[in-house]
């Protein structure tokens, strides 16, 4: 409780935090006397602030991403008759109240951080940088900046006074006290919270950064019971009767080191794992698939590749867990509290059948009771042991560095409403190659496709099988975006028409030295580490005749179209059955038996098209290809639904800026295209379909959270989430989760 008062009618509150569990009521910050209370708390996943029920804030965005800090900022100021809601800078709320009315807030009452004091509601979680100021109104740029990469960080708090009752709590403990580094001696008593590492910054203090939890999103389990998460997500527990299995909020092709704790180990199957990370949620097989990883059990039980040993039992000692993901081995140990550790087996390879496909994540299984738990420690100040050299902490500091180390840089979403005269589009900080246009409102428009190869004049439809047309929509790609012409095209820039253009840019061209292949392309525009290539060809009628490309890897998604000639938009992705496989961009079909490809995976330099006869090689007629590779920025698998609204959670390494699912193993499914500038905040239901001309839709089928480390399925529509139905997405990124050169990513 503070000494006395402070001001009461102006202050401001500032908090980083990282919610385990925001399913129900859990409090952030709140002042309290006898009767009413100031709140700041989470209430069925959406931010509420609420002054002692007179004035009320409640979020229509929802804050379901346990794996990532966000920002809060809560302003009061009653001399202006308003107080105010930031999340990452951006305002998510404000009520009015009434003019200099004095708050609970700042008052010679109870506070509590992290809990009601009157009740539970605990906040389970991590919070960092929690900052009172005193008689000052902030913005959140006081408290925080856009980085280098364009994503959100933490600074020193700009404040140039705090106030009697300021206070600035960075996360020391010492003394049963949380100290305050105002200045002003406001320190905090601590009850049920330590220290730990995590925090919203990298690398300062050295091995801060976003630790991996237990992920509430990412799940399998028998029954309609998921696990139980408390301890901030890093301890896991079952219900009576159900086997229920967890991952990491962070994914990696590293090598990594954790240790767990298994308590009531009676069951023979529960224990800690490593798994690879395309691993679905929904109901569970059997866990003796190990999903190309291994798993211990409380029993000493050594599982992998439908395989197992006998091993010893933890008892009261943890199990230690050493892996390499990039190369397929693992290791147990078991680990006593005076640092003593003992491996058990040996190391795991390949040669067991440890498979992770270049990522991985540890995992959780818990089966038959709430008694029984596993306890993660992922942070390096936790450990009982020293693992090996060269196995770091799963740490979003020590996941690998990323190229291109922002994606903005290339890739980018703009939205407008039409003028019908000539007018720039400002903001993409880069100048586009490519630009994918859709009206969003009223009467339906064909999606208007446009790129540099084949010239601003040139315009394709995906909706549409017809040939390349002319018009000038688009007059120049600037330096910073794009100027659209007048004349009131209703595709691009119609008066009272929205519209929204998705972008990629910042490639080079490329006219002659391509190395291989039968058909010399015309013209490339390409960037090999951000994975997207443009090539215009000529095709020759040939069955198998291959083109050259600039990737420096495999396509994973390859879309082409015919220029001259009424064709459909052949696609090929990995997440097809087979390469005798294609989906069409311009159809609600599944996925079909089709040589459009000449059924032929791509290598790292060529691709293949087809016969003539088959739109991509149709003797003489020019074709335009576009090829994505799986890299950092650049995001293509595949997923399968479990039917339920609580559906899969797609790991994607970083948030996804803009992506297109499509369903492939049924027909009458649209391809659906999200983006997070027309939905910023979660969850995303707004929805253009490549094959359709029709105008945005926002009907709860396509409902998704747009996550730090991927996306979440909120839907269990047949379009993205039937039970058992097979998906595949193509995402570009807006920031990576993590990265030893990038900043980490944030919750949404």
């Amino acid at each position: 409780m503070p000494a006395g008062a402070g001001n009461r009618r102006t202050w401001t509150f500032s908090v980083w935090g990282k919610c385990a569990d925001v399913s129900a009521a859990a409090r952030v910050f709140l002042g309290a006397d006898a009767s009413s209370a100031d709140t700041l708390q989470y209430v069925n996943s959406a931010l509420e602030v609420d002054l002692a029920g007179v004035a009320r804030i409640v979020t229509t965005a929802l804050f379901r991403d346990p794996a990532a800090f966000g920002h809060i900022v809560w302003q009061y100021d009653s001399p202006g008759e308003v107080t105010r809601l930031y999340y990452n800078g951006k305002l998510i709320g404000s009520a009015s109240v009434a003019l200099n009315a004095d708050s609970k807030v700042n008052d010679a009452v109870a506070h509590y951080i992290g809990q009601n004091g009157m009740s539970a509601r605990y906040f389970d979680g991590v919070l960092s940088d929690v900052v009172l100021v005193d008689g000052q109104v902030l913005a959140p740029t006081d408290f925080a900046e856009e980085g280098a990469e364009g994503v959100w960080v933490p600074k020193r708090p700009s404040v140039s006074s705090w106030g009697a009752n300021g206070f600035w709590l960075d996360g020391e403990i010492s003394g049963g006290l949380a100290l305050d580094k105002s200045g002003n001696d406001n320190h905090w008593t601590v009850n049920g919270v330590t220290e730990c590492l995590d925090s919203p910054g990298d690398n300062a203090p050295a091995d801060a950064g976003n630790y991996a939890r237990w992920n509430s999103l990412f799940f399998r389990r028998t029954g309609s019971y998921k696990p139980i998460f408390s301890e901030a997500a890093t301890k896991v527990a079952g219900q009576s009767g159900v086997v229920s299995h967890t991952g990491t909020t962070a994914a990696s092709p590293g090598r990594h080191y954790a240790e767990f704790r298994v308590t009531d180990g009676t069951s023979g199957a529960t224990g800690p794992g490593v798994v690879r990370a395309a691993w679905n949620s929904g109901l569970a097989e059997s866990y003796a698939h190990n999903y190309g990883g291994a798993y211990y059990s409380d029993t000493g039980v050594r599982a992998y590749n439908n395989s197992t040993d006998a091993q010893t039992a933890p008892s009261s000692n943890r199990i230690g867990i050493e892996v390499d993901f990039a190369n397929d081995e693992v290791e147990f140990f078991i680990v006593q509290s005076n640092s003593a550790r003992t491996s058990q087996g040996g190391k795991l390879t390949a040669a067991d059948g440890i498979t992770f496909g270049g990522h991985g994540i540890f995992t959780a299984t818990v089966h038959g009771t709430s008694a029984r738990t596993v306890k993660a420690h992922f942070s390096p100040d936790e450990w009982w042991g020293t693992p090996n050299g060269g196995y770091e902490p799963l740490c979003s500091a020590y996941l690998p560095a990323k190229a291109p180390k922002k994606p903005g840089a290339h890739i980018g979403v703009l939205t407008w409403s039409g003028t019908s005269g000539e007018r720039a589009l400002t903001g993409l900080g880069f100048q586009p190659d490519f630009a994918w246009i859709k009206q969003r409102s009223s009467t339906p428009r064909d999606h208007n496709l446009v790129d540099a190869v084949r010239g601003l004049d040139k315009n394709l439809s995906t909706n549409l099988s017809a040939a390349e047309e002319t018009t000038a929509r688009i007059i120049s790609f600037d330096t910073d975006g794009l100027t659209l012409a007048g004349g009131g095209y209703g595709n691009t820039n119609l008066m009272g028409t929205t519209y929204v253009g998705w972008f990629v840019g910042g490639l080079t061209q490329k006219t002659s030295g391509w190395v291989g292949g039968t058909i010399i392309p015309i013209e490339e525009r390409y960037d090999a580490a951000l994975g997207f290539s443009i090539i215009k060809y000529t095709g020759n009628g040939v069955a198998g005749a291959t083109i050259p490309h600039s990737l420096g890897q495999a396509p994973a998604m390859m879309i082409i179209k015919a220029l001259t000639a009424t064709a459909d938009w052949p696609v090929w992705h990995r997440g097809l059955p087979s390469a005798a496989y294609c989906v069409l961009l311009n159809d609600a079909g599944g996925h079909r038996s089709h040589a459009a490809f000449n059924n032929t995976v791509p290598t790292s330099s060529i691709f293949s098209i087809g016969p003539t006869g088959y739109m991509t090689n149709y003797a003489g007629v020019p074709c335009i290809a576009y090829l994505f590779a799986a890299t950092d920025a650049i995001r293509v698998g595949s997923y399968i639904g479990n039917g339920s609204a609580d559906g899969p959670f797609v790991d994607l390494g970083g948030e996804p800026l803009w992506m297109i699912t499509k369903r492939t193993d049924a027909a009458g499914f649209l391809w659906a295209m999200q983006d997070g500038v027309r939905s910023p905040f979660n969850p995303t239901d707004q929805r253009l379909f490549p094959n359709e001309a029709v105008a945005e839709t926002s009907d709860g089928n396509g409902l998704l959270d747009f996550m730090a480390s991927g996306f979440k399925i909120r839907n269990a529509h047949g379009g993205q989430n039937a039970n058992g139905g097979t998906y595949i997405y193509l995402a570009f990124l807006k920031h990576y989760f993590g990265g030893a050169n990038v900043a980490q990513g944030r919750a949404r």
